[in-house]
C-alpha cells in the first residue's frame, strides 16, 4: 500500500493539523515560496487515538552576489545578471539586477553548481557591454561555477564585462488579428511586447547571437516563427498564419524548446495537434519494459507532421529496497549524457512503506543511486552507489539511507 496523501495550509505562526487520520504511515512534508521543501524524518505510524507532534524546520534557498565591475574597477549601476545550472543546454534558472554600486544578488537558487554571466547593457556614453561569464569570459567553458547552498549567500561572483556593439532588430508584423503577442528570446535575455498590425516594433540593445522571434494573435490561432544568427542590424517582416500541426502515431509527451529557459512537457495525443511554431522535442508514451529515444522536431506555421515514436528494444529497469526506511526519497541519475537525455534528467521516487521502489524504462547503461529522507542531500553532483542496467533485464539493489 501507498503512502496516504492529505493536505492542510498552516497559520500566521506556522502551526498546522490534521484532522480525522485513518490509521497508517505518514511523512509530513511541507513547501513555502523561497525556501526548500522540507520533510520529517521517518515516516509516521497512526494507530487509535494517536496525536504526534512533529516540527519541520525549512531552510532559505541559496542566492549568488557579486559586482560588475568596468575596465577600471568601478561598479556598473543597473546592469542584468543571470544565473544558468552550470551543464549544457544554458537554461536560466534565476536573474538579478545590480544596485547603483552595480553589486547584485541572485535569489531563489537551489541547492547545485551555478554559471553567472551579464547581459547585454548600454552605458551612459553609448558604449556597449556584450554578454560575459564570470570572471571574464564570453564562453561557458571559460566560466567559473559556483557552489550555492541553503540558508547562504555565494560571495564573489564578480563580472567584468567585454565592450562590444549591440544592435537593433525591426520587425513589422502582417496579421489580420491584432495586436499580435512578440516574444523575442536569446540565452540571455527574453523580451516580450504588443506589436499593432502592419506596424513596426524595434528590439534596441541586443548583444551578437542567437535569436528566436515568435509572434501569436490574440486567440492563439495564428503565428509567426523566425530565428536568426545576429550580428548586425537587421530589419525582417513576418506573417501571422495558421499553427503547424502534428499526429503522433503513438500518445507523446512534448515540450517547445526555448533558448531562454527550460519549458514543461504537455501531452499530445494521437489525432491531429495544433502546436505553436519552433523547435518541439516529442517522447512517445511508452510501456514499463520499453523506453524512447527523444526527437527533435522543427515546426514551421502551417506545417504538417506525422510523428512515427522512435521506440527502443527492450529496457532495463532497477528494482530494489532501502534498508528500514520507509518513505524514503531515491534519486537516480545516469552515467552517460545519452542516458541523461533519453530520461530527461536524474528521476526521483519515493521508497513504499516496506521501503521499496522501481525505475523501469531505463536504457542500457550504468547509473548512479542516492537515498535519504532530507531531500536536500539528493545531489546528482555527488557520487552515489554505481549499478548497470542490462537490456531486458532487471538490476535488483539494496541502498542505505544517507541520514
Amino acid at each position: 500500500m501507498g503512502l496516504r496523501t492529505l493536505q492542510t495550509r498552516s497559520g500566521r505562526s506556522g502551526q498546522f493539523q490534521f484532522f480525522s487520520v485513518t490509521a497508517g504511515q505518514y511523512r509530513v512534508t511541507a513547501t513555502r515560496t523561497g525556501y526548500f521543501p522540507v520533510a520529517s524524518g521517518r515516516p509516521l505510524t497512526l494507530a487509535g487515538d494517536d496525536a504526534p507532534f512533529v516540527e519541520l524546520r525549512a531552510h532559505r534557498v541559496g542566492a549568488i552576489t557579486g559586482t560588475v565591475l568596468d575596465e577600471n574597477g568601478i561598479g556598473i549601476p543597473g546592469a542584468s545578471v543571470v544565473a544558468y545550472p552550470a551543464r549544457l543546454p544554458l537554461r536560466v534558472a534565476a536573474t538579478g539586477k545590480a544596485d547603483d554600486r552595480g553589486v547584485f544578488r541572485i535569489a531563489g537558487l537551489m541547492p547545485g553548481k551555478f554559471w553567472v554571466r551579464s547581459t547585454a547593457h548600454t552605458l551612459e556614453d553609448g558604449a556597449g557591454l556584450l554578454p560575459t561569464f564570470s570572471p571574464q569570459g564570453r564562453q561557458a567553458r571559460d566560466s567559473r561555477a559556483f557552489p550555492v547552498r541553503l540558508d547562504a549567500d555565494t560571495p564573489d561572483a564578480d563580472l567584468r564585462p567585454d565592450v562590444g556593439s549591440l544592435f537593433t532588430l525591426t520587425i513589422q508584423v502582417l496579421c489580420t488579428q491584432g495586436p499580435a503577442m512578440l516574444t523575442l528570446t536569446s540565452e540571455t535575455t527574453r523580451h516580450l511586447v504588443n506589436a499593432p498590425c502592419g506596424g513596426t516594433t524595434v528590439f534596441r540593445d541586443l548583444a551578437p547571437g542567437r535569436y528566436e522571434l515568435l509572434g501569436v494573435s490574440p486567440d492563439g490561432s495564428q503565428a509567426a516563427y523566425w530565428s536568426t544568427d545576429l550580428g548586425g542590424n537587421a530589419t525582417r517582416g513576418i506573417q501571422l498564419t495558421e499553427l503547424p500541426t502534428v499526429w503522433p502515431e503513438a500518445p507523446a509527451i512534448a515540450r517547445r524548446i526555448d533558448p531562454y529557459e527550460a519549458t514543461p512537457f504537455v501531452e499530445v495525443p494521437a489525432r491531429r495537434t495544433a502546436l505553436l511554431p519552433g523547435t518541439w522535442e516529442f517522447r512517445a508514451a511508452t510501456p514499463p519494459d520499453r523506453y524512447a529515444e527523444p526527437r527533435l522536431e522543427p515546426l514551421a506555421p502551417g506545417g504538417y507532421h506525422r510523428l512515427r515514436p522512435l521506440l527502443s528494444a527492450q529496457a532495463g529497469q532497477i528494482e530494489g529496497r532501502v534498508k528500514n526506511s520507509a518513505g524514503c526519497f531515491v534519486l537516480l541519475w545516469a552515467a552517460t549524457d545519452r542516458n541523461q537525455q533519453i530520461l530527461g534528467g536524474p528521476r526521483q521516487v519515493i521508497a513504499d512503506v516496506e521501503g521499496r521502489f522501481a525505475f523501469p524504462g531505463l536504457p542500457p547503461g550504468d547509473y548512479r543511486l542516492m537515498a535519504s529522507y532530507d531531500q536536500s542531500a539528493l545531489d546528482s553532483d555527488s557520487l552515489g552507489e554505481g549499478f548497470a542496467v542490462n537490456a531486458g533485464q532487471t538490476t535488483v539493489v539494496e541502498l542505505a539511507p544517507l541520514n
